[in-house]
């Protein structure tokens, strides 16, 4: 009989092409070296990574979102509570929380005793506007929570097509304030976020990302003049500003990662390339590893992105705004040049004084990986899992 308290992980992805799917595999590894039992509930269908001694499960899946949101909702309820009582799971963690989880996921599990752990990322479930991303000079308020779906309406945060989100909003707000669930925080930032929400301080748990340091190509050297951005282009990264940003520096050589799905902007930059096949799989990791810097515009208020563990990782400085995990991971002028959000100007002085300064960038990216080990470190990540899974 297999004594071992049992972890199951849902994870948006379980693949190492995948940021988040690497963090999930990472995760996996460490909690099985430290001798707990993981299961995935993958929902990427079947495409994912073979672990050792990690089972995953598919999650179901129909393409057609009509038939997606109707019947398939009733059958994946009742799939998810027969895998439950199958498994019998010590811990349901979810990964990647976000307004388009199912919340049966979380009532199922509670339900049947099960502790939940949810992992907020994207937290649209807060607000319309999605937590300051249009801005991240101002904070959001809470109005579309605290006076209902018709004031967010007339502040022109959302329209009425929104009446369904807002009404999930609601609902998971519910979640929220249930005492028998506890929420994985990453910074300051979202501690702040999460009581705004709701969410009772005792049930908020501090846990730094980790992130595996074991991409195939090394390198310590600046081969490459480039100042290099890579992820998805949307507001929330500040793809927006790429172009105001390359046309201040002139000078400066940009070079754009922003994948397959990339509809071309920015064509008539002169010092701007965007390549849109190149990935983790095809030389992203020698890109990255080369550059001068990685630009980081962000305007995510909360969560650290993975493109700034990847960054740090490597060696490679980064040159940011002063926005949430920003703030308790980065220290300017160590590993990092930062700016106020949205302070083109400032950005763009600290990319051409990091462009001119050999100097500057062997001393940021000695710092930056330094503060990689002292985040990412792995012992601190599986004591402080073993901590919001109450487990010591």
């Amino acid at each position: 009989m297999d004594n071992r308290k049992h972890v199951l992980l849902c994870a948006d992805a379980f693949r190492s092409s995948a940021s988040g799917g690497n963090v999930a595999i990472t995760t996996a590894k460490l909690l099985i070296s430290s001798g707990y039992k993981v299961s995935v509930l993958n929902s990427e269908g079947g495409k994912y990574d073979s672990v050792d001694n990690v089972c995953v499960y598919n999650y179901p899946i129909e393409n057609n979102a009509i038939f997606n949101n109707g019947v398939m909702r009733d059958y994946r309820g009742s799939w998810f509570a027969i895998l439950l009582n199958k498994i019998k799971p010590d811990i349901v963690h979810e990964c990647s929380f976000n307004i388009g989880k199912p919340r049966y996921i979380i009532s199922i599990a509670v339900k049947l005793g099960i502790k939940v752990v949810l992992q907020p990322w994207i937290h649209d479930y807060f607000c319309c506007k999605t937590y300051g991303y249009h801005d991240a000079r101002v904070e959001a308020c809470t109005k579309c929570l605290d006076e209902g779906f018709t004031s967010s309406v007339k502040m022109g945060c959302d329209s009425i097509f929104g009446l369904l989100r807002s009404y999930r909003k609601s609902r998971i707000r519910r979640i929220a304030i249930n005492s028998k669930i506890t929420w994985i925080s990453t910074c300051s930032s979202t501690d702040d976020l999460l009581c705004r929400y709701g969410v009772n301080p005792n049930n908020i748990k501090r846990v730094n990302l980790v992130f595996p340091k074991d991409r195939s190509y090394k390198s310590t050297s600046f081969t490459n003049k480039d100042f290099i951005w890579y992820g998805q282009p949307i507001r929330a990264k500040g793809f927006h500003l790429l172009e105001n940003i390359a046309r201040q520096c002139p000078n400066v050589n940009f070079k754009l990662f922003p994948g397959s799905k990339y509809v071309p902007q920015l064509t008539d930059v002169k010092n701007v390339q965007i390549d849109t096949r190149i990935t983790w799989s095809n030389g992203l990791v020698k890109q990255l590893c080369d550059c001068y810097a990685v630009i980081l515009p962000t305007l995510w208020p909360t969560t650290p992105e993975y493109v700034l563990l990847e960054a740090i990782g490597h060696g490679r400085p980064v040159i940011a705004f002063n926005v949430g995990a920003h703030r308790d991971i980065l220290m300017n002028g160590r590993d990092s040049l930062i700016s106020e959000p949205v302070d083109i100007d400032g950005m763009c002085a600290n990319i051409k004084s990091m462009a001119m300064d050999e100097t500057l960038r062997n001393k940021l990216s000695e710092g930056a990986i330094e503060t990689f080990n002292d985040y990412a470190d792995e012992k601190k990540y599986v004591d402080s899992l073993e901590k919001s899974y109450g487990w010591k």
